[in-house]
């Protein structure tokens, strides 16, 4: 038999924020089905047969609804998943499939992707839902910046590698004038001037 979870006496709540910044204020102290149960209920958002959970601020997803369809669910309870900090505060979701089967999280909170646009770093946000888009456009902005100046660099670095000398001249060019380059020019000199040279 699975031991009893502990109950505490010091009660700590959830703020869960959806609708038009609605706020649920709800007890984790349950078993995670009817805590999710009650959060359908109350929110009055979806359906009793839509998937839900829960994301924080930071875009940290609880997967409270993965866990609630194990079979141990009657004992585990929705406090052990979530922040112990009294009042933190979570986003509702509807989580839907595309016809790809992807995992799709939809926000029940209005806005959500603009107030806390860090919730769409930790999640599949389909491009419709408000805020989602122009976030997502932003992101692949910065991506191209990132790699315009990478490729900027490399260029500068290998142009840096082939520069020749100060003068414009080469070592080998210089090397050849200090040598065998310097005779060659003085006999073509003598032979202009009609001066044979016998050595």
């Amino acid at each position: 038999m699975a031991p009893s979870p502990t109950i505490t006496n010091d009660l700590t709540f959830i703020r869960v924020l959806y609708g038009d910044n609605e706020v649920l204020l709800t007890n984790p102290e349950c078993n995670i089905k009817c805590f999710l149960d009650f959060i359908r209920i109350s929110a009055n958002q979806c359906l009793l047969t839509d998937t839900i959970d829960l994301v924080d601020t930071r875009g940290r997803l609880q997967n409270l609804a993965e866990i609630s369809e194990g079979a141990a669910v009657t004992t585990v309870y929705a406090n052990t998943h979530l922040s112990s900090t009294n009042r933190a505060e979570y986003i509702l979701l509807k989580i839907e499939y595309d016809e790809e089967g992807r995992v799709q999280h939809i926000p029940l909170l209005k806005k959500a992707c603009v107030t806390y646009p860090l919730i769409l770093d930790g999640l599949d946000v389909p491009s419709w839902v408000e805020g989602a888009a122009q976030r997502s456009s932003s992101r692949k902005l910065n991506r191209l910046k990132l790699a315009t100046k990478l490729s900027m660099s490399v260029s500068h670095e290998n142009k840096q590698r082939g520069k020749t000398p100060k003068g414009g001249r080469t070592q080998r060019q210089t090397s050849e004038s200090s040598t065998g380059g310097g005779g060659r020019s003085r006999t073509d000199k003598n032979r202009r001037s009609g001066v044979i040279t016998v050595k």
